[in-house]
């Protein structure tokens, strides 16, 4: 019994080894991206591109705030603050949108608006479909807005969802799953290669965007 018992103690730690190895792996190929990305287009994403209108430097802008999020998120997941990562991800998803909605939707007058800070969003609803058509997306943002919008915004903002992350049975700490850091892991990888691919084309990065549009095709999702 005891070597039953022992036996099943050990089969338990190498399979949660073997998980840890797995989740390092990945995280290690998401960073991986961001660092191909970063390097491989730096003059675009350093706002070295000739005469860039207003518009192309704020998309730009919003792409490097998109990259640091990324970074945030990686780096808060290797410390194990996975609450605070997953919290962090509709700030970057917001951060996408915005800077697409800003660069193709709005008009001229709103765009002037915005720069003087006195423009409303549209709802997420409305963005969403307006960026689908914009950038000839099928429903992708639609898609990701009515499939993930609500929970992500419970866990930036602290709903039912995050905090039942925090508790198990009686005890109080952090209770997320693999699965959770995995779909985390997705989230951010499958946007940052498709907004990289929107600002390419944007910019009439042609060749850049077919690179990138060639990762979108060849990438295995991670879920």
């Amino acid at each position: 019994m005891f070597m039953d018992n022992n036996e099943s103690l050990i089969k338990k730690k190498s399979q949660s080894i073997a998980i840890k190895s797995k989740l390092n792996m990945q995280l290690e190929d998401s960073n991986e991206l961001r660092i191909e990305v970063i390097e491989y287009f730096s003059d675009v994403f350093q706002n070295k591109i000739d005469n860039p209108t207003k518009k192309e430097i704020i998309l730009i802008a919003h792409h490097n705030l998109f990259i640091e999020h990324y970074d945030s998120i990686i780096s808060l997941i290797e410390l194990e603050n996975i609450g605070s990562a997953i919290a962090l991800l509709r700030t970057l998803l917001d951060t996408e949108y915005r800077g697409l909605w800003l660069m193709s939707v709005v008009k001229e007058d709103e765009f002037e608006q915005y720069l003087n800070g006195k423009l409303h969003l549209y709802n997420k609803k409305t963005l969403c479909k307006e960026l689908d058509k914009a950038y000839a997306t099928d429903e992708y943002f639609q898609t990701e807005k009515k499939n993930a919008w609500k929970v992500l915004s419970d866990y930036t903002h602290t709903g039912i969802y995050q905090i039942r992350k925090r508790m198990k049975e009686n005890k109080i700490g952090s209770f997320y799953t693999n699965d959770d850091i995995v779909t985390t892991l997705e989230v951010i990888e499958k946007n940052l290669l498709l907004f990289t691919y929107l600002v390419l084309n944007e910019l009439g990065k042609n060749e850049e965007a077919n690179y990138i549009k060639e990762k979108i095709k060849n990438r295995k999702p991670l879920i």
